[in-house]
Formats: structure tokens, C-alpha cells, sequence
């Protein structure tokens, strides 16, 4: 058996979002041929499914012989923002770093978690 080199290029995609269009945009913060694809804070909207897909090939450098190709993805969801709640304060007018307020929210919903 002979070791052959190879050339390994990899790239990520999702059929969710065009990445090629946000790559230097503010939703990525790496490049799409690295293998950690590193997504900027706040960059996929609320209550979503995201897939992302990192497929490696395999290229011999020398002499002829077969591409190899794998592929590993995940799926994200992001979480929606909690609703039909409200907050007040008292009092409700004051002096910054004078007036102690006093903060209260109620009846907020998140049917993807525990408020």
C-alpha cells in the first residue's frame, strides 16, 4: 500500500442561507473555507431552523487517483423573543444616579423556554 498526497479543500454551505453573499458581510465573522464557521452575535434571525453544511475534499497532488469527499452538518434553531408581556418602573420619571426605580415585568411568554 502507498501513501499518495493529497490536497484538502474545505467549504461550508447551507441550504438555509445564501453564506456566499454574507461572507464578508456582518453575518460571518470567518471565512467559509475554515473549519469553524464563526457566526457574528445576533447574526441568524429569531425562531428558525438553520442548517450548515462543511463538505471536505480530498484531492490527490500528485499522479492520478480518486477526489474523496465528506461531509458533516448541523442544524440550528434559534429562539423566538418572549411576547404579550410588559414591564414598568417606580417611579416613572426621576433623576439619573438620583431616583431609586424600581423594575417590574409580568406575564411574559416563551413556549421555547422557562421565563
Amino acid at each position: 500500500l502507498r501513501a499518495t498526497a493529497t490536497t484538502t479543500t474545505l467549504m461550508w454551505h447551507s441550504p438555509s442561507l445564501n453564506l456566499s453573499s454574507l461572507e464578508q458581510g456582518a453575518i460571518l465573522s470567518s471565512s467559509l473555507t475554515t473549519p469553524t464557521l464563526v457566526l457574528a452575535p445576533h447574526a441568524l434571525p429569531p425562531g428558525g431552523r438553520y442548517t450548515f453544511v462543511l463538505t471536505a475534499t480530498s484531492t490527490p497532488t500528485t499522479g492520478a487517483g480518486p477526489k474523496a469527499e465528506g461531509y458533516a452538518s448541523i442544524v440550528i434553531a434559534t429562539n423566538s423573543a418572549p411576547a404579550l408581556g410588559s414591564c414598568w418602573s417606580s417611579p416613572e420619571k426621576g433623576t439619573a444616579l438620583e431616583t431609586v426605580f424600581r423594575l417590574a415585568c409580568s406575564r411574559w411568554e416563551d413556549p421555547e423556554s422557562d421565563l
